[in-house]
């Protein structure tokens, strides 16, 4: 399978890591395993970042460090210098325990969660230590720079809302939904009226595939008066779940507010019963003066608030060039737009390859069930081009894989980076083996409208390469394996332009 492709692609890179260095080890043939993450050195866990650019993403470390055995009658505080993960420079990072997708015993059911920089599309190495002498400096010490400091998510008392740094969000169980969305950074508030609420559209009059309609408005239910439900609430992330539900069918987002970024990520279960309905979610907008832009394949289009249905891919922005918000997704790639009210088209209920045909109780509906489905809301300043919503989108859709390391020797650094590329707007999308099998191809797009110069580095190829690209060019390189050989342009079925 791809997955079993990829994990033996991912050890290769692992295992090529020197992960003793200088330090010498004890060795025990039995016991080792126990004592990786005793050790003053403690469990290396490598994380790999496959985007062309650097990101901080959470990981999720197996166990729970914060789990270390202790003395009964020891201060539940105590276990505080107990518990680490350190970044490839010794460097303790801020951690937090959160619930595993596993239930194994009392205490086996939690993981330690902390967030990774990681270098473009490279890896970087991190240790865990359950038990640890010296764990490294805490980089949200003043002495590391702002980049390493942060402030803890607070949640109100009563559980219904929370807020960082940079924004602040209030839910509410009886409207559905979130019914204040505050960017404190630009000191407004986003939202019209409440939002992230489910809207079930009557498509009766719909076959499968829509044909002869332009738009999905009309509005039968909606999601609410539900409950919430507070699940974390740590310095790293705030989490809290509302459930709603209509007819037979229920509508579950877990709210997520980190400590380190303005954006709302909502991950969503539906359980879905619904014939001939379809499921959006709407977030009415107040920005005024708007303009609204999809992204299409390798580009983005400006599209006029007409409430049509509009296929898109991973992003829809509602901007004013002074500030505005863009919905994210992972799924959901259709969406219409009124008045600065956006509705996501989550799921349908329509009938299975229905051509306006002859409905009977033999009938198979689409989208019936469990459904998984993931958002995330972006407030900015300024417009969606500096706010690097291309990049936040393709970090919602790419897995960031890890694998647990051991001790070894190696020929590469903790810390490793594949491509270097100067220009923010400049995006890859494929790196791959030629289909001559002598050289590489490596796909990049101008993602934001703006001719560019741009400089390319492959430093593991020992390729650079200077080139420039038109608003939203798209170009394939040709990367010969005899580097004596330049680089070159080709078209997209790998021939010489």
């Amino acid at each position: 399978s791809a997955s079993e492709v990829m994990n033996q692609a991912l050890q290769q890179i692992s295992w090529s890591i020197d992960t003793i260095g200088e330090q010498p080890l004890a060795r025990s043939k039995d016991d080792d395993w126990k004592l990786w993450g005793l050790s003053v050195k403690g469990t290396p866990l490598v994380v790999f970042n496959p985007l062309p650019f650097t990101v901080t993403v959470p990981v999720e470390a197996c166990g729970d460090l914060h789990a270390v055995r202790k003395a009964r009658d020891a201060e539940a505080g105590d276990q505080a210098d107990l518990m680490a993960v350190t970044d490839a420079a010794g460097r303790r990072l801020p951690i937090q325990r959160v619930r595993s997708a596993i239930t194994n015993h009392a205490d086996g059911k939690w993981n330690t969660l902390f967030l990774a920089s990681l270098p473009p599309l490279g890896y970087s190495t991190f240790w865990l230590h359950k038990h640890s002498e010296s764990p490294g400096p805490d980089v949200t010490a003043p002495e590391h720079g702002p980049h390493f400091r942060y402030a803890p998510v607070l949640l109100a008392d009563d559980g219904s809302g929370m807020e960082n740094a940079y924004v602040r969000i209030v839910l509410s169980a009886a409207d559905g939904g979130l019914v204040s969305l505050f960017d404190k950074q630009i000191n407004r508030e986003l939202l019209s009226a409440p939002a992230s609420v489910g809207l079930v559209i009557d498509e009766t009059h719909s076959d499968t595939w829509g044909h002869g309609l332009k738009e999905y408005r009309k509005v039968i239910g909606t999601f609410k008066y539900g409950k919430l439900t507070v699940l974390e609430a740590g310095p790293l992330r705030g989490v809290i779940r509302l459930t709603t539900s209509w007819g037979q069918s229920s509508l579950e987002q877990d709210f997520h507010v980190y400590c380190d970024r303005p954006d709302i990520e909502v991950q969503a279960r539906i359980f879905w019963q619904e014939k001939h309905r379809m499921l959006k979610i709407e977030f009415p907008l107040s920005i005024r003066e708007a303009m609204t832009t999809h992204e299409i394949p390798y580009g983005f289009l400006k599209r006029p608030m007409d409430g049509e249905e509009k296929p898109i891919q991973h992003w829809v922005d509602i901007g004013n060039g002074v500030y505005g918000l863009a919905v994210l997704n992972d799924s959901s790639h259709a969406v219409d737009v009124k008045d600065s009210i956006v509705r996501l088209t989550i799921l349908r209920g329509a009938a299975y390859a229905d051509h306006y045909g002859e409905r009977d109780d033999r009938c198979q509906y689409m989208d019936q069930g469990e459904s998984l489905v993931k958002y995330t809301l972006c407030p900015y300043s300024g417009d969606w081009r500096s706010a690097a919503i291309q990049q936040k989108a393709m970090i919602l859709n790419t897995t960031i894989p890890s694998v647990y390391e051991t001790y070894h020797k190696g020929s590469l650094p903790l810390c490793g980076s594949g491509l270097a590329i100067n220009a923010a707007n400049i995006l890859m999308t494929v790196f791959k083996l030629a289909e001559d099998n002598a050289g590489y191809i490596l796909r990049c797009y101008e993602s934001t409208g703006q001719a560019t110069v741009a400089e390319i580095d492959l430093p593991l190829l020992g390729r650079r390469w200077e080139t420039s690209f038109t608003p939203c060019q798209i170009k394939t390189f040709y990367l010969p394996f005899d580097s004596v050989l330049p680089v070159r342009d080709v078209n997209i079925l790998e021939l010489d332009l």
